[in-house]
């Protein structure tokens, strides 16, 4: 057994960071806010369908699916008289107003901020000339937080909490579509709100990529600096590591570690490498490794 092992020892390291790159590149995300604005969109595309189908049943009818729906549905009649309804977090006098369509049976969607947070809000006219609005909650808006208020999308969306909604177009900003093609709002990831959803087997699974890498690199540096001197081996390494921690920043890379409240801004930022707790970490760790190395 020892045997086998000293044989085939030389390939351990190489084979686990083969491993760990096919484990990170598979479960990182490679475009999380087009993927989430594209979620967002079959969310509401589901929403107003199912809207639709509700309005244009038959009041009876329209009792019962009213209990079972997330939407929150008010039916007015032609007098703008309540006849039925299934919250009462919103109210119809509370938000924009928005015409019906102008045919007896289009569906008009806006996306607006009331006060507890962003909707999409659906008006069409029933059969029977009633009127039809719904609410359907995208993400929580509150002026303070605390532990049970949080600025979040609706249970049910899983996006992440940074990614904020705008209806201003703003650069990296990702449109988000409604049914009919027609923009509703923006999604943009927002760097000062740290998204507290990382995952922990990712990070750490991250942190063996960047020990396993520095260990052949100090391993290269050592070989240079026996070969031609101790200046070229930690001029090498020095230049390699700062190359890399500089395209680390710059690109915020590993992007699991910047979801962790340690690389929050707000909680403290300097210079390019100590841009947050968790940047100036890595490079106090960075110097360290070249004082011992020297």
């Amino acid at each position: 057994m020892l045997a086998f092992l000293n044989k085939y020892r030389a390939y351990f390291l190489p084979l686990l960071l083969g491993i760990l790159l096919v484990v990170a590149i598979s479960k990182s995300p490679k475009d999380g806010l087009t993927t989430s604005a594209d979620k967002i969109e079959n969310l509401i595309t589901d929403a107003q369908n199912e809207f639709d189908r509700i309005a244009s049943a038959d009041l009876s009818s329209q009792e019962s699916l009213l209990r079972s729906t997330r939407i929150k549905m008010f039916i007015l009649d032609q007098h703008d008289s309540l006849l039925l309804y299934n919250d009462n977090t919103v109210t119809p006098s509370d938000t924009p107003i928005i015409k019906s369509g102008t045919k007896p049976n289009e569906q008009v969607a806006i996306v607006s901020k009331l006060k507890n947070g962003w909707y999409l809000q659906m008006r069409r006219k029933t059969p029977g000339g009633n009127e039809a609005l719904g609410y359907l909650l995208l993400r929580h808006e509150y002026r303070f937080e605390n532990k049970f208020l949080k600025n979040e999308y609706d249970l049910g969306f899983n996006i992440p909490s940074n990614y904020n909604i705008t209806e201003l177009k703003i650069p990296g900003s990702v449109p988000v579509h409604g049914r009919d093609g027609k923009v509703l709002f923006s999604l943009y990831a927002d760097d000062t709100h740290i998204d507290t959803t990382a995952s922990i087997p990712l990070v750490l699974v991250y942190l063996l990529i960047l020990l396993i890498g520095c260990f052949y690199l100090n391993k290269v540096a050592h070989t240079i600096a026996l070969k031609k001197g101790s200046l070229w081996g930690i001029s090498f390494l020095v230049s390699a590591a700062i190359a890399i921690r500089y395209m680390m920043v710059i690109f915020k890379f590993p992007h699991e570690f910047h979801k962790l409240e340690l690389y929050n801004p707000s909680q403290y930022g300097s210079i390019l490498f100590a841009s947050s707790l968790g940047e100036l970490t890595l490079t106090c760790a960075m110097f360290l490794w070249f004082a011992c190395f020297y």
